[in-house]
C-alpha cells in the first residue's frame, strides 16, 4: 500500500471508531447530571424565606438549590448555605446563641440519593422517592401527585 492509502485507511478507521464510541455514550446519567446548582422557585418560595424579616433576618435576594457529590441538597441564600446565611444575619442583629440554635433547628437538612432513575429526598428522617425526568437543562421531580421543576443555573 502506498503511504497515502495507509493514511486514508487509518483516518477512516479512526473516524468510524469515534462514531461508534459516541453512539455508545448514550444519555447522561442522572447521578452525574443532578450535581450542581439549580433554580427551583416553587420549592424555595415554599420555604417561607420572605417571612424571615420578623426574626431579624433579611430575606435573601437570591435563592437556589445545590445538589452536592456528597448527597446533600443545600438551600443556597445569596451564595451561602441557608443555615450559614441565617446564622450570620442573626448574630449580626444581636441574637443570642440560644435563639440562633432554636431558629436554625426549624430548617431541615436535606439529603438525596439516586436509585433506578429516582431521586430519594430525606429530611427530618422522612424519605420521599420521586421520579426524575431530565430535559436538557431542566429537571422535573414528581411523586405522582406533586412535581417540582428545576432549571440548571448557568
Amino acid at each position: 500500500m502506498t503511504k497515502n492509502r495507509k493514511l486514508a485507511t487509518l483516518l477512516s478507521l479512526l473516524l468510524i471508531s469515534a462514531l461508534v464510541l459516541s453512539g455508545c455514550a448514550g444519555k447522561p446519567k442522572l447521578e452525574d447530571t443532578i450535581i450542581g446548582n439549580w433554580e427551583a422557585k416553587a420549592f424555595t418560595d415554599n420555604l417561607g424565606l420572605d417571612s424571615l424579616e420578623g426574626s431579624g433576618v433579611p430575606a435573601p435576594k437570591e435563592t437556589w438549590v445545590q445538589f452536592t457529590k456528597a448527597g446533600e441538597m443545600q438551600i443556597m441564600a445569596d451564595g451561602k448555605p441557608l443555615l450559614d446565611f441565617m446564622k450570620e444575619a442573626l448574630e449580626k442583629n444581636g441574637a443570642d446563641e440560644e435563639t440562633v440554635k432554636g431558629l436554625l433547628g426549624l430548617f431541615p437538612t436535606f439529603n438525596y440519593k439516586v436509585e433506578n432513575g429516582k431521586v430519594i429526598l430525606t429530611a427530618f428522617g422522612d424519605s420521599q422517592s420521586m421520579d426524575a425526568k431530565l430535559d436538557g437543562d431542566k429537571m422535573t421531580l414528581s411523586d405522582g401527585k406533586n412535581s417540582m421543576e428545576f432549571t440548571k443555573r448557568k
